[in-house]
């Protein structure tokens, strides 16, 4: 193990230790509440109805959560109690689940844990669920032009809203079962993931006549499912991507990439094709067909995936199969570059149980993870290099700690709609066995450490991940044998609010380095997507280090339902040979500004 490497270890595990105490829950003595008037302030079993805009300092070691209008804007409230007003039996409810505030609209969600507004209706009776559709783009305003206005009318009416089957399948909890913040705040979650779901409200609705029950309201938006993407490359290329994101409202996916090159022999191409099931049935399990070909590698087969869900869904696995058709590059004489056809197929299974563990800290939701892997390849064409292409099969087994969970805020990455930052960590250990069918058979060890918080009173949010793993030649370890080493860092600030403008700062790096490979084995820049603006190295290595920063400005600016944010970025990459200095070896840079719009409706 060089020098350098052990500095990097050594590093890591400082600023791990660091990072650790920073966003320990304990030191954080205070935080900062921006109050309206209307809103309501839950603190334990209590809560205060704020008189008038204020501030508000309330400690963290406590369960809080500001209640305010469900969707913080009144033309949503105006919507709904317009599609609530068409019968006697949804204005009941509609009257029993809102309560109007009379604040501002403001557009920067409160930071909060995404599982406190239900807390005040923990261990309560779940007496009836009603599930609530939303038109797309809501209500027409004043100041919509009449075309506009139509627009979106003949766009509501076209559009069939998800099917409330599809949605009380994937709901975690059922009529007469007791109230579980973490369960609903995990499912609200869950819902806000789907494609086609632009907006997810969970609203609890006490039963005044029966104090120990509540009635669950499910208020669902879809994004308009059906679009194109259009792009151009060059004056000769480009390309036309189609999607519906929900057919007939049943959670199916279907798009199709369509690509025209001029100066290729075949000038249309199928880029990409695909087609998804989100949750079939109720068995939380989604299955894919996928096809793509970009730059020369096919790629399709199947996938069939189902993830664990805390506290409710204990048994995950997942199964899949591709086949690749493409090309593999590389130096035989450490100056020529060759290209050789590679073909081959990859079939993966896994299965894994979570085990919920409460003898290190009953008040914390952790798991123990259990999982193994079985990965076989097939090769077809291929270079020989030596034991790279080898028909081979791989079997692993893992074992993890993981305790996640969520911040709702928004205004991070996109513009306006609720985002979940993780919090909390992860660590896993990965053990296994390699089986060559012409060589010698290999062991594999690893491990996986990543954590996320906010430090200095949530000014900084950070997440954190660690990899090592390697193969040896003795079950009993030895030297690395093809290892590598990663560590990827991101960093955000909190919004910032400059007048009617808003900014962050992000900051990202990522480096890998490779232990004891052999010289067929090599990392690149991943051209346009380490280096924005970049797209002609050809430069390898043993490790990288690509730096990325970026600052956004959020703007008011709305057109048609566009939100606006202007961005500047600097990326920076190195490359290099294992054992040299990376700050010394060749460097690429890219820097640039822009201007990003976004419907959150389409």
């Amino acid at each position: 193990m060089s020098k350098i490497f052990r500095i990097i270890v050594i590093c890591c595990i400082v600023l791990l230790s660091f990072l650790n105490l920073l966003s320990a829950d304990q030191k954080w003595d205070e935080f900062i509440l921006e109050l309206r008037a209307g809103d309501i302030l839950h603190v334990g079993d209590s809560c205060w109805i704020v008189p008038q805009d204020t501030t508000y300092i309330i400690t963290d070691s406590i369960h809080f959560f500001v209640q305010k209008d469900c969707t913080n804007t009144t033309e949503f409230y105006k919507t709904v109690k317009g599609e609530a007003d068409k019968s006697d039996f949804t204005k009941r409810l509609f009257d029993l689940a809102f309560k109007k505030g009379t604040g501002n609209k403001d557009p920067l969600y409160q930071l909060e844990k995404s599982e406190l507004q239900f807390y005040p209706y923990k261990n309560k009776i779940i007496r009836n669920i009603y599930i609530v559709s939303i038109p797309i783009f809501q209500s027409n305003t004043d100041k919509d032009i009449k075309i506009i206005q139509w627009a979106k009318k003949t766009a509501d009416k076209l559009h069939i809203d998800t099917r409330k089957w599809v949605i009380k399948n994937i709901l975690l909890f059922k009529e007469g079962e007791l109230l579980d913040p973490t369960l609903i705040a995990e499912n609200e979650r869950m819902l806000y993931e789907l494609p086609f779901i632009n907006e997810v409200y969970f609203k609890i609705c006490p039963c005044y006549n029966e104090p120990d029950y509540v009635d669950v309201v499910v208020l669902t938006k879809d994004k308009f499912p059906v679009g194109a993407n259009p792009g151009i490359s060059s004056l000769d290329s480009y390309h036309l991507e189609i999607y519906d994101l929900n057919i007939a409202g049943l959670g199916h996916e279907v798009s199709a990439k369509v690509a025209y090159d001029g100066g290729e022999k075949e000038k249309f191409s199928l880029q990409n094709a695909l087609y998804k099931v989100y949750h079939i049935g109720n068995t939380f399990t989604t299955g894919e067909l996928f096809y793509s070909n970009p730059e020369h590698e096919e790629r399709y087969g199947f996938l069939f995936n189902r993830n664990f869900i805390p506290s409710k869904i204990n048994i995950a696995g997942g199964l899949g199969l591709e086949r690749v058709n493409t090309s593999y590059t590389h130096s035989p004489d450490d100056s020529t570059l060759t290209e050789n056809p590679l073909e081959y197929v990859r079939a993966d299974v896994y299965v894994g149980v979570a085990e919920l563990l409460k003898m290190f800290s009953p008040l914390r939701v952790e798991y123990l993870v259990e999982l193994v892997r079985v990965t076989h390849y097939d090769y077809y064409k291929y270079p020989l290099i030596g034991s790279l292409f080898d028909d081979r099969s791989e079997v692993l087994l893992s074992l993890n700690h993981q305790r996640s969970k969520y911040y709702k805020s928004n205004l991070i990455y996109g513009f306006g709609e609720i985002e979940y930052i993780p919090y909390g960590h992860l660590i896993e250990f990965i053990g296994g066995v390699e089986y060559p069918v012409l060589y010698d058979k290999r062991y594999y060890a690893g491990i996986r450490f990543s954590q996320g918080n906010f430090i200095f009173e949530r000014a900084l949010y950070y997440y954190l991940q660690l990899g090592l793993g390697s193969y040896f030649e003795k079950l009993l370890l030895g030297n690395f044998d093809e290892g590598v080493f990663s560590l990827n860092a991101l960093f955000f600030t909190k919004h910032y609010k400059i007048g009617n403008y808003g900014l962050r700062n992000f900051i990202e790096f990522d480096y890998m380095k490779g232990l004891n490979q052999p010289v067929y084995r090599y990392i690149d820049l991943d051209n346009m997507q380490d280096i924005r603006g970049f797209d002609d190295t050809k430069e390898r290595g043993q490790q990288r280090l690509v730096i990325n920063f970026e600052s956004v400005a959020y703007t008011p600016w709305d057109l048609i339902g566009f939100r606006f944010a202007m961005f500047g970025f600097f990326d920076i990459g190195f490359i290099g040979k294992a054992n040299s200095n990376i700050f010394k070896d060749k460097s690429y840079m890219g820097f640039g500004a822009g201007v990003r719009m976004r419907n959150e409706n389409l």
